[in-house]
């Protein structure tokens, strides 16, 4: 009889506290918070990511967080297919749609690619977009922007739609402004006249400033190296040149790593000459100086060795007016650089 009556008690001891429970929480205390959401996509990247993929998906998540979706991050596979990948990742989680970024061909390519598979309506939109490379924000910025608004059209049933404007009008975001790009480099430069018997060499210092578009503007001082020595009968005479130029570029190609362009530009050339007499009978020498315009027309090519550390060559026919003569022991050694090339290899630092 004591079983009996203790059985009924436990029920009503365990219904008094459960009841108390129940008056002090909420009842949806006792479940998870679900928030708002309008439905699940899946974000794929590349194992080893760049700065500018890491960047660029970093602003497309945010967008999609902002416009009320859920995002999980899932790993790309190197040896299968993207579009694939994309197609059939994670069939359980009823994903609404799957995003990837990544490099076409080489990881360190100028071609990337942009993928989005609307798993409501079975189709899939692919985007190619090539990169400039030397500008790693402005290239994430803008494939942010290109890749959202691929999502906005293969979305667009579920893409929250943009708010009214009532006063004052809303403002597209603008794509961000391009800036030029300034280039100081420090190199070797030799110099080889027609019909004379070896180059001189020179140290060069240059200054480039480049705007997007590819026009330039390029100063350039060539000078500060050893005599260019010319021997006579009865005599000698050393020779020294320095070089000034100011002229215009045009960018022709630009890669991620490489670079070329064209070189057409004026300036001055100065001439001087110690001469030395080697026949005591004939015991004259004498020394001066000469300046004349210069024009110079040639190309140029710049390979990525760092961020900001480009290896640079450049090659340019010049000429001298009037033209520049020597003369030991009435035998003339010239005309200078009427034609002549300039050849010049350095270093060059972007900034």
């Amino acid at each position: 009889m004591g079983s009996l009556s203790v059985a009924p008690a436990l029920i009503s001891l365990l219904a008094i506290v459960g009841n108390g429970v129940d008056s002090d929480l909420p009842r949806s205390a006792s479940l998870p918070v679900v928030q708002p959401s309008r439905g699940l996509v899946i974000v794929l990247r590349p194992a080893d990511v760049d700065e500018l993929t890491r960047t660029a998906l970093a602003r497309v998540t945010g967008e999609l967080t902002a416009a009320e979706f859920q995002t999980t991050l899932v790993t790309l596979d190197p040896s299968q297919d993207p579009t694939t990948q994309v197609e059939t990742v994670a069939p359980e989680s009823r994903a609404v749609a799957a995003f990837a970024i990544a490099h076409i061909g080489d990881p360190n390519g100028h071609t990337i690619a942009i993928w989005v598979s609307d798993r409501v309506g079975r189709r899939t939109s692919i985007l190619h977009m090539a990169i400039q490379g030397d500008n790693v924000s402005h290239d994430a910025a803008v494939l942010a922007l290109n890749a959202i608004e691929l999502i906005r059209v293969s979305l667009a049933g579920l893409w929250p739609a943009p708010p009214q404007a009532t006063t004052v009008p809303v403002k597209h975001a603008a794509e961000p402004a391009q800036r030029p790009q300034f280039t100081i480099g420090l190199g070797i430069a030799a110099q080889q006249d027609w019909g004379l018997p070896s180059p001189q060499w020179m140290g060069s210092l240059m200054a480039m400033v480049t705007w997007p578009r590819g026009l330039g503007i390029k100063a350039e001082i060539s000078g500060l190296g050893p005599a260019l020595t010319l021997t006579g009968d009865y005599g000698t005479a050393a020779v020294h040149r320095q070089l000034a130029s100011l002229g215009l570029t045009w960018t022709f190609l630009r890669r991620a790593r490489v670079q070329s362009f064209l070189v057409a530009s004026a300036g001055v050339a100065h001439l001087s000459a110690e001469g030395a007499s080697t026949d005591s009978t004939r015991a004259f020498a004498r020394s001066g100086s000469v300046w004349s315009a210069l024009g110079a027309a040639g190309a140029a090519a710049a390979v990525r060795l760092t961020q900001r550390i480009w290896l640079g060559a450049e090659l340019d026919g010049i000429v001298t007016v009037p033209p520049l003569v020597i003369r030991i022991d009435d035998h003339d050694y010239g005309p200078f650089s009427r034609p002549g090339v300039l050849a010049n290899v350095g270093l060059r630092f972007g900034f």
